[in-house]
């Protein structure tokens, strides 16, 4: 009955895995492989089977490590320990649920986690759709008369349209291209110029200290020590400048401080309502409660500063598109009128 149930739980888990290219596939198949780790968990069931048959799929390669390492005799918490397709933060939080006997739970925190990161990398690519059609349309549509024109056609057409389209991508490759490089050389100073561009910044900072917030608090929660936790938050943390916050805040932590005090040096780094939810949890013994409120309060501003940067590129793209349909009608209506002079009836 055991082994039963346990075939069933590892064929929907490869099931899920083998689904079409999506948007945030790896997170996402990511997440449906600790939701059924979680569920065999749950039900006391081994999980080498599981892990033998999620590995066959192509989502889960990365587990393969894990269950070499079971073989080899590992617990579950070093099993994830040592495996390296999984990340320091993710194998403490295992470690964690495994000690506390609440593994289970574990797996169902990081499957939450990796969702959250999968809805986000969809946010962000939905977040573009829109003015990168506007911008194609602006260059597109205005020259469907080159088609019928006498002196145009398809060849025409595409040396029309093409071009400018091609010195936008050049453009961007090259900006791309340069903020790349800054970040080998002088990874701080892009941060700092990024998180300084309003919207964008705001955006950027908020989402990853949710990101952070969120991973502190689940690792407290699993009763992983706090400067530990803070040290693997940091790990998580997508950030630079945060990351070094968090590095900063446990090594306050490891000469006795308190986690309110050691936030409340950071400044503007941290924003104010952030760190009083922090010193109330610390004085009110709720931590880790506090950390998920705090961390879904950044979660929501990450979203507003989106939605905001959304609008502002929709309409960026919307007059783009018009001052360039009025460039064409005017350019039109000039070759036409000059065309008149020339040839009176």
């Amino acid at each position: 009955m055991a082994r039963g149930r346990e075939a069933y739980l590892g064929r929907r888990a490869a099931s899920t895995t083998r689904r079409g290219p999506m948007l945030g596939m790896e997170e996402r198949a990511r997440a449906q492989a600790y939701r059924q780790l979680a569920s065999v968990a749950r039900a006391g069931l081994p999980l080498a089977g599981t892990l033998e048959r999620l590995e066959r799929t192509r989502a889960g390669r990365w587990l393969s490590g894990v269950r070499a390492a079971l073989a080899a005799g590992e617990d579950v918490g070093g099993a994830f320990a040592r495996a390296p397709g999984v990340g320091v933060f993710e194998a403490a939080v295992v470690e964690a649920g495994s000690t506390a006997g609440a593994l289970p739970e574990a797996f169902e925190d990081l499957a939450d986690l990796c969702e959250e990161r999968a809805r986000a990398k969809a946010r962000a690519v939905l977040a573009l759709a829109y003015p990168l059609f506007l911008l194609h349309a602006a260059v597109f549509l205005p020259s469907c008369g080159t088609l019928v024109a006498e002196h145009g056609g398809l060849g025409a057409y595409l040396l029309e349209t093409l071009l400018p389209l091609l010195g936008l991508y050049g453009a961007a490759a090259a900006l791309w291209a340069c903020f790349a490089l800054l970040g080998r050389v002088r990874p701080r100073l892009r941060e700092k110029l990024l998180l300084s561009v309003p919207v964008v910044g705001a955006m950027v900072r908020a989402g990853a200290l949710a990101v952070g917030l969120r991973a502190l608090g689940v690792l407290y929660r699993s009763g992983v020590p706090l400067g530990r936790s803070l040290a693997r938050a940091a790990e998580a943390t997508p950030s630079l400048l945060l990351r070094e916050v968090f590095d900063r805040a446990a090594s306050a932590v490891s000469r006795g401080e308190d986690l309110a005090q050691a936030f409340a040096r950071e400044g503007d780094l941290l924003p104010g309502d952030v760190r009083d939810l922090v010193a109330t949890g610390s004085r009110t013994g709720e931590l880790d409660t506090m950390l998920e409120r705090a961390a879904g309060l950044m979660k929501e501003r990450a979203a507003a500063a989106r939605t905001l940067l959304l609008v502002l590129l929709g309409g960026g793209a919307f007059a783009l598109v018009a001052v360039f349909v009025a460039v064409r009608v005017i350019g039109f209506y000039a070759d036409l009128y000059s065309g008149a002079r020339l040839h009176p009836f």
